[in-house]
């Protein structure tokens, strides 16, 4: 089987067609466990190329099967610490890629305990992902080929998922798979993805300096692509987490992503107002750069208002009005003089109206809560600034202090539940 040249790429053909023909998954697999298990055997060349690109094609759109997953690893940890040339680097990273987004983190970081070398494995991953990734990005052009584009979206992803599995450990000690990581180690990891998101965010700021500087209205919509949603997934998620001090990683970065915001891409918007949120809870500038935007606020809590108004909010859209209104709250709480604005002041009356008595499923009574809870924040400080003179304002506190009543009720959430009582207790000391 291990032929080179022509035949084996004709061989490889004739594997994909039949693959794309299966009838049956049975079908499928049958061809596929072979095949995964020579990949985590074999070091020639020729054979590994076609191999990934075969996989590549495979789980582009659908996730392997669990029995696939180590001899997938094998393959993987095997190219990965074997000295590898630019072009089978790039395609091993794409793969790896797939599988992290399909699987999850502890495809790379938390391999069964018997697998040896998992440690090396992640940390040189990582590491060529960062060095790629600041390497391809300050290359990219609109000229660019799809393969190139998919190269950096990969690199990109690989470090997204490193910041999130570092960012979340819980635990005193970092593990990964059965190893420790030392102090040095895990700075290492920090350093790879901290260089990168400081190359991505100069790539970004470049990007929008270029849409501002335009002499035609540019829509952002236009400048969304592939590349775009998973740098702002990648800086976005690194300082949302508060993953560094330095203020230059997001300086001038903030206008663009509440730009983006308004696109209405609902993953791209929980991404940004992520970032968003870190710039404000991190760095001096944030909320200065956040208030100057204020003209802007409307339209995009006019999308969080839509949303409600469905009796069926998808899981994307329940995460997106909860970072929008995340953010909101830290506003409003930190700027009092803010329910001032028109959009701000009447958010509670929009939100109330959405709340509607009909029966609905766990995500959509989720988002209406989280809208809630920045409904109730606006209330309370209206009330502070004297508002609570004003009869059409007490009505709708009373209103509201009803419906919070069966919120807390039926919240299952306990810190939810705490927000809402704690709430709901500084409205009714209004003694409306």
């Amino acid at each position: 089987m291990e032929r080179e040249g022509p035949r084996l790429r004709q061989y490889f053909v004739v594997l994909s067609t039949s693959l794309k023909n299966a009838t049956t998954r049975t079908d499928k697999l049958r061809l596929l466990q072979p095949l995964a298990q020579l990949f985590s055997n074999t070091k020639r060349s020729t054979l590994v190329t076609e191999l990934i690109n075969l996989f590549t094609d495979q789980f582009s759109n659908a996730p392997p099967p669990k029995f696939l997953h180590i001899p997938l690893y094998h393959g993987l940890r095997t190219l990965l610490l074997s000295k590898l040339d630019e072009s089978t680097t790039a395609n091993v990273l794409i793969l790896l890629s797939l599988l992290l987004n399909h699987i999850g983190p502890s495809f790379l970081f938390n391999p069964p305990p018997s697998e040896r070398n998992a440690k090396q494995f992640a940390l040189i991953a990582i590491r060529h992902a960062s060095a790629g990734c600041q390497t391809s990005i300050s290359r990219l052009s609109d000229s660019s080929s799809l393969q190139f584009k998919r190269q950096v979206v990969a690199e990109m992803d690989i470090l997204h998922i490193a910041t999130a599995w570092l960012l979340t450990t819980e635990d005193d000690v970092v593990r990964i798979g059965e190893e420790k990581l030392s102090p040095h180690e895990i700075l290492t990891i920090q350093d790879s993805l901290s260089s990168a998101v400081s190359q991505v965010s100069l790539v970004l700021r470049e990007k929008y300096d270029v849409v501002k500087s335009s002499e035609t209205d540019v829509d952002l919509k236009d400048v969304v692509d592939p590349v775009v949603q998973t740098a702002v997934k990648f800086v976005g998620g690194w300082i949302g987490e508060g993953g560094s001090s330095d203020p230059d990683e997001s300086l001038g970065l903030l206008e663009f992503f509440f730009g983006l915001c308004l696109t209405e891409d609902i993953e791209i918007t929980t991404w940004a107002m992520r970032g968003i949120k870190g710039m404000v809870l991190y760095t001096e500038t944030g909320t200065d750069e956040l208030l100057s935007l204020r003209d802007q606020y409307p339209r995009l809590l006019r999308i969080v208002i839509r949303e409600l108004a469905s009796s069926r909010i998808p899981e994307e859209s329940v995460v997106m009005i909860r970072e929008v209104c995340n953010v909101f709250r830290i506003l409003v709480e930190s700027q009092p003089l803010l329910v001032a604005e028109r959009c701000i002041k009447t958010f509670p009356g929009d939100v109330y109206a959405s709340l509607s008595e009909e029966k609905v499923d766990e995500a959509t009574w989720s988002a209406r809560t989280e809208a809630a809870l920045l409904g109730l924040e606006i209330l309370l400080k209206m009330g502070d600034s004297g508002d609570i003179n004003n009869g059409e304002v007490r009505e709708l506190m009373r209103k509201w202090l009803d419906k919070v009543k069966v919120l807390i009720r039926l919240q299952k959430n306990r810190d939810v539940r705490q927000d809402l009582l704690s709430l709901a207790a500084a409205l009714e000391n209004m003694s409306i």
